[in-house]
């Protein structure tokens, strides 16, 4: 199972691209709310505050939905025996699930879906810190994975405590899906030169 990380350290460091991405149109997202002046890849429809958490529940959506198909390749791959990573393709399934969900049940209320969102940032992020216990012959890789997780569960809380069409959703988003991005990138860079040990 250790070995699993390293030699797809390619996948982890994809997610962490994508959430830097998010977060970083996120930002990019803020900035133009609160300037009204730049048109970001045609924005200006996109950007109106009647439908803001329609859209950013759009977007995680999507996140969730890429990221959970990572995920789930990360742990569908044979680390020995045939065995896999359960967890990991838990982790997977419950990001997709929720992407199918939200993109394609948009007649439910944004507090349902919110709910939703909630619970999937909980859920995975419990698992990617189990996950980081299991990093056994990489102790001192252990940390992004944890502090992934970690940043996973407070996004999860945040969620549930905000209240529907505030800015300060946008800015969790961006907070939660940057410094998740950038956990998981890092983790991957590090275990980039374990992968030609554990060839064979």
């Amino acid at each position: 199972m250790n070995h699993i990380f390293p030699k797809f350290w390619w996948i982890l460091a994809a997610r962490g691209a994508l959430g830097i991405l998010l977060g970083t149109f996120s930002i990019l997202w803020i900035f133009d709310i609160n300037q009204q002046k730049m048109d970001l890849f045609g924005a200006a429809l996109f950007l109106k505050q009647a439908s803001l958490v329609a859209n950013l529940i759009f977007l995680i959506g999507g996140y969730a939905l890429v990221d959970g198909i990572f995920t789930f390749l990360l742990g569908a791959q044979n680390y020995g025996e045939g065995r896999r990573w359960r967890s990991l393709m838990v982790e997977g399934i419950l990001g997709v699930g929720l992407g199918i969900f939200t993109l394609f049940n948009p007649a439910i209320s944004a507090v349902a879906l919110l709910s939703w969102i909630a619970a999937w940032a909980l859920a995975t992020g419990f698992l990617e810190m189990a996950q980081s216990r299991d990093l056994n012959e990489y102790k001192d890789r252990k940390g992004p994975l944890f502090f992934a997780g970690l940043t996973s569960m407070v996004f999860g809380v945040l969620v549930l405590t905000f209240r529907v069409g505030g800015m300060e959703l946008i800015w969790s988003l961006a907070a939660y899906s940057f410094l998740f991005g950038l956990s998981l990138l890092v983790l991957g860079l590090r275990l980039r030169h374990f992968a030609g040990k554990n060839k064979g």
